[in-house]
């Protein structure tokens, strides 16, 4: 097919291509159809949208990124049958409006259910702590008592086989699943997802402070994972002399829901005046 390398350039005198400035005028956007959402979540978008009065794309958008960080790695799209390429359905979504426009109720609307799941876990995870101290003053309390009994052993014949009288290692404590994270450092978002390995959703009310932290050029390592993190199933691996070698997490999974004004849009990305 032949096709028009000059389309979209204006030719220089007397020689040379430079690209034709982009258009101000901003390309329409297809109106959301409650079709487009799964049957199970076009009902409830539907109700937040008919109470809230705001924008269905609000809701709609938040419903969606939400799911995804529950659903994180425990699901993958296969988009050819013949090959291994599957990708995670982790998203990330942005909501834009001024203000007024029901931005943020739309989106705790929608994470309710989200908090609602991470208040579940956490009362869990404390029952499982208390439980968890109590097998461990247990184990502290029995291997005592071996330690006294393999000492005795020893003194009437130092060549004794002691091995089976001491005990292995200590419980391990429970480890709380995380589903939402609002404010992290990139390293303590490791550390989250070395415990939910599935993935979680990070939550910024306005995505502009997340960016213009990344923005800082001691942030560099930190935009690199965010963007690993966007594939949803690539590995990572910190190493810190702080905190140690090897940190490793199989796959950096986040979604990622925010807003913003349009007005901070501009501003972020018009080109200098000069």
């Amino acid at each position: 097919m032949k096709t028009d390398l000059a389309a979209g350039f204006d030719r220089l005198e007397p020689g040379g291509w430079v690209p034709r400035p982009l258009p101000e005028e901003l390309p329409p956007v297809k109106r959301l159809e409650f079709a487009m959402l799964p049957d199970a979540l076009a009902p409830w978008v539907m109700d937040v949208w008919e109470r809230m009065q705001c924008p269905p794309d609000y809701p709609a958008v938040s419903a969606m990124v939400t799911l995804s960080g529950v659903v994180g790695r425990r699901v993958a799209v296969g988009p050819q049958a013949e090959t291994d390429w599957m990708v995670v359905p982790n998203l990330w979504g942005l909501l834009v409006g001024r203000p007024g426009l029901l931005k943020s109720p739309a989106m705790e609307a929608m994470l309710a259910p989200l908090k609602t799941l991470a208040s579940e876990e956490l009362e869990a995870y404390q029952q499982a702590m208390a439980d968890h101290e109590l097998e461990e003053l247990a184990f502290r309390l029995r291997r005592e008592a071996a330690e006294k009994i393999a000492r005795k052993r020893l003194a009437h014949d130092p060549t004794a086989d002691i091995a089976g009288d001491l005990l292995g290692s200590p419980p391990e404590p429970p480890v709380l699943r995380r589903y939402l994270s609002n404010d992290s450092s990139v390293e303590a978002l490791g550390e989250l997802l070395r415990q939910s390995p599935d993935g979680i959703l990070v939550h910024r009310d306005e995505m502009m402070s997340l960016l213009k932290q990344l923005d800082r050029e001691d942030n560099v390592a930190a935009r690199g994972f965010y963007l690993t993190a966007w594939n949803g199933d690539s590995g990572y691996t910190f190493d810190r002399i702080g905190r140690g070698l090897n940190l490793h997490i199989p796959a950096l999974c986040l979604s990622l829901l925010g807003s913003t004004q349009p007005g901070r849009l501009v501003m972020r990305w018009s080109p200098p005046a000069t």
